[in-house]
């Protein structure tokens, strides 16, 4: 495993960038995603908490919600 790690370390020519890792606290998030992140420090707190049953049922919603697909065509011109 470790040759293999140098084989490839050694194949990447030096002008070339390596892939930079992505700061999870960079990552741009939207108001909810913001409420649910609150909602998992809280702990225990956040069972009780009225922003965090409503920020769990529209993120219930966003995930669970079924969309039919879209299409040109109706069930009557199949």
């Amino acid at each position: 495993m470790g040759f293999a790690a140098l084989a490839i370390e050694l194949t990447i020519e030096p002008n070339q960038q390596k892939p930079k890792n992505i700061d999870a606290q960079s990552i741009v998030e939207g108001p909810l995603e913001g409420e649910l992140r609150w909602c998992r420090h809280l702990g225990d707190e956040a069972l009780h908490d009225q922003a965090c049953l409503k920020a769990w049922a529209q993120n219930r919603e966003r995930f669970l919600k079924y969309a039919p697909p879209k299409s040109s065509q109706t069930h009557e011109d199949r």
